[in-house]
């Protein structure tokens, strides 16, 4: 056992003890809710001294400059903030467009400014900082990569929804260094100060105009995404086609493209420069055509925007290259551990992307699954990889994203090929002729996108098999990490040894549920959707959705960006009743969303008309959920009131008693119609009515409501200015501890248990956190 271990230990490669410790100590700082003391450095002075003659402590040591790397980064990014005082303000800014402006529709654009000065009033504002601004303008104004331009902006500190299972908007906002959102607005202030100089990001620009106008095909977003990495012209139907077959990491550009292309420019570089034997007497071929890979490599990740797959494939490729160069030979997984630890010290925010992880996770099993599968027959080579990736990717998918392709090997067995040798070729070689202005870079354009149109119809028949996306609850890390070390246990061992310890490790994935309420309990989650409302009440086998938030644009809506991932998360396949309470946009906006993902079983509404097969809620239905009572109170019957005092009311009460009143946007008339009636109105808690309006929430209906907490459903900075000041203060006066979801995130209760809510924000605040 001793020289096992000891034999394990000499088999770990050098970097693996530095890269493993950096990524741990950087995870570690990322989970903490405040900056650390900049104290803490003192500790690596004395570790630094030890660590030189004790070897085992070099891991310690790598922690902590992993953590204190991190977090020197971090407070170098938070300390650029937006002022609170000019938040929401007109502000009179200058700067620098960064990266390639998107489109977004006809008459709209969004771009990232770097910020140089800001004005607020007479006052000067120090806020050197990235935002990210939409604009609002026609055809007629045109915005460049480069440009300077003066702007009268409004803009708020990053701040999004937060929700279990949902995008943690505000973390995605820290990693990519972006201090501030906002738009433009309509003023003669607005103009542009300066072209700027030629840069690669208005030639990616320019890339994008001109495949976009040769080729209006949905397949021109996947050329676009392959040449420069600008996944956003594509369309989301094919998204979701390579989504369900698993072969979506090839619209990233990957290592394999990178690595495509800087060995096919090493051997160029290597037959050029042996066809002048001078050449060779001040440098051998081998490393000449070292030279030309690394400058294929950094040119193709330069055009694709440095992107983190392709900036850990320039590392690797990199790294390669130069011990080429200096006549070094390094072992695969030597190289795949400096890579990782190079980008972590380059940027230790990457941890905070999904990229990172699917990156460095895919290229190890790959190395993995070649190791496994030395001197045989290429095709099984081919096969172990697909199998492998499939099996050791599968616990990471489910935890990012709840779903996984099953069908991925054969897809990929497939795709992978054509994709690398035929379309991507074709793809960069039109663009390199278009960026020369050369002929032929239409012919050879059409040419990749009838090989993509070739490999279309396989992935959409694919696509349709019912056994093509595997979609679960999120699983627990403990599970995703017995999953993880059970896939490495299957892929080394066969069943006959360790094999069987591997599936049992495996099945964890599979066998553990998502929690649920207990019989007669219920949760209930007043969800972060912004300003408008959506509440989902969980039972022990059905689930109840309330409203489904607004719609924000085409594109983008409370229902697909926040109700469906919720439910997903907590293993919901269906929804048993969805009640949408009245048809304003911020209550009904998603609706659309979630009966396209999720089969609802039972639908109710105030306007039955607007709802598919949906029927008028009326004072008297109900619903028995193992002890759990729905109960329909307001109104009385279909059309008694319109608009707002029409919001079905309903009333939640689990089987010990306690309750929770959702009110959706009824104002006074309809309160004073619900105090007629003879329901029992006292409840435990209440969703305050039209999210604490001045018409809403009367001294009479709150005296009988008589609530123990209350929930403001609200949106950050909203234009309504809700809640106003005079309905808080009733609350504050009766004592009534009260929630806000723009403040605290997704608000649960429980039911039948813990009877106060629970903030979700609180509970998850991290140092990117707006608090």
């Amino acid at each position: 056992m001793v020289k096992d271990y000891s034999r394990f230990i000499k088999s770990i490669p050098p970097f693996a003890t530095v890269a493993v410790p950096l990524v741990l100590g950087i995870l570690l700082l990322f989970e903490q809710s405040e900056l650390p003391s900049p104290y803490w450095a003192a500790g690596l002075l004395p570790l630094v001294l030890v660590s030189h003659r004790v070897r085992w402590l070099r891991p310690l040591l790598w922690l902590l400059v992993g953590y204190i790397w991190a977090a020197v980064v971090s407070e170098g990014r938070l300390e650029v903030s937006l002022p609170g005082h000019v938040e929401g303000q007109d502000l009179a800014v200058t700067g620098t467009v960064v990266g390639v402006p998107q489109r977004r529709g006809e008459r709209s654009i969004r771009f990232r400014l770097q910020i140089d000065a800001a004005r607020f009033g007479d006052q000067d504002i120090d806020f050197p900082g990235l935002v990210r601004l939409n604009w609002y303008i026609g055809d007629a104004i045109k915005i460049h990569p480069g440009e300077r331009w003066q702007l009268l902006v409004r803009l708020k500190q990053p701040h999004g929804f937060l929700n279990p299972g949902g995008f943690d908007w505000e973390r995605w906002l820290f990693q990519q260094g972006i201090r501030a959102t906002g738009y433009v607005r309509k003023s003669t202030l607005n103009r542009r100060l300066g072209d700027g100089s030629a840069s690669v990001d208005q030639l990616r620009q320019k890339i994008l105009m001109w495949m976009k106008r040769q080729d209006p095909s949905e397949r021109s977003g996947v050329l676009t995404a392959l040449a420069v990495g600008d996944r956003h012209q594509m369309t989301p139907e094919i998204w979701e086609l390579f989504r369900k077959t698993g072969t979506n990491h090839l619209m990233a550009i990957s290592g394999l493209h990178v690595g495509m292309v800087s060995a096919l420019l090493f051997f160029l570089f290597r037959w050029g420069w042996s066809l002048v034997p001078r050449l060779l007497l001040y440098l051998p071929a081998q490393q000449a055509g070292a030279v030309g890979g690394l400058l294929g490599a950094l040119g193709y990740a330069m055009l694709a925007g440095f992107s983190i797959p392709t900036q850990r494939a320039l590392v690797m490729v990199s790294v390669v290259l130069v011990a080429l160069l200096l006549r070094r030979s390094i072992h695969p997984w030597n190289l795949f551990f400096m890579a990782m630890a190079l980008l972590l010290l380059w940027d230790p925010l990457v941890v905070l992307s999904a990229g990172f992880w699917l990156s460095f996770s895919a290229v190890g099993l790959i190395l993995f699954g070649v190791d496994r599968s030395k001197n045989k027959p290429w095709w099984r080579i081919a096969w172990n990889i697909q199998w492998v990736l499939l099996i050791g990717l599968l616990p990471l998918l489910l935890f990012l994203f709840r779903q996984g392709s099953m069908v991925a090997p054969f897809a990929n067995l497939i795709a992978v090929p054509w994709v690398s040798m035929v379309v991507v070729p074709l793809d960069l070689m039109a663009v390199l002729l278009f960026s020369l202005q050369a002929p032929g870079a239409e012919w050879l354009l059409q040419m990749a996108s009838l090989a993509m149109a070739l490999l279309l119809p396989m992935l959409q028949w694919m696509a349709t098999l019912e056994i093509s996306l595997l979609q679960l609850h999120q699983p627990p890390l403990w599970v995703v990490l017995s999953a993880s070390v059970g896939a490495l246990v299957m892929m080394a061992t066969s069943l006959k040894k360790r094999g069987w310890m591997g599936i049992l490790l495996y099945l964890p994935l599979f066998l553990v549920g998502p929690p649920r309420p207990e019989p007669g309990e219920a949760v209930v989650t007043v969800l972060d959707v912004g300003q408008g409302l959506s509440v989902v009440v969980e039972g022990r086998e059905q689930v109840m959705v309330y409203d489904t938030g607004d719609r924000f644009s085409d594109r983008f809506d409370a229902g697909s960006a926040v109700v469906v991932p919720f439910l997903q998360s907590k293993g919901w396949r269906e929804v048993d009743l969805l009640v949408v309470g009245h048809g304003d946009r911020d209550h009904i906006g998603g609706v659309d969303a979630l009966l396209e993902a999720l089969p609802v079983n039972e639908r109710i509404s105030s306007v039955p008309d607007r709802v598919d097969d949906a029927v008028s809620c009326q004072s008297g239905m109900s619903w028995q959920w193992g002890g759990v009572m729905l109960k329909v109170i307001h109104p009385q019957y279909p059309e008694q009131f319109e608009g707002n005092d029409g919001s079905c009311v309903i009333r939640v009460e689990s089987a010990n008693g306690d309750s929770v009143l959702l009110t959706g946007d009824i104002e006074r008339t309809a309160e004073q119609s619900m105090l007629k009636q003879e329901f029992d109105l006292q409840v435990s808690g209440v969703v305050v009515p039209h999210h604490g309006s001045a018409t809403s929430s009367s001294e009479a209906w709150l005296d009988r409501v008589n609530p123990q907490w209350a929930i403001f459903p609200l949106g950050y900075r909203n234009r309504f200015q809700f809640p106003k000041e005079e309905v808080v203060e009733r609350y504050r006066k009766r004592n009534i501890p009260y929630w806000v979801t723009a403040r605290d995130g997704a608000v649960e209760i429980r039911l039948g248990k813990e009877i106060f809510p629970n903030g979700w924000r609180p509970r998850n605040k991290r140092i990117w956190s707006d608090s």
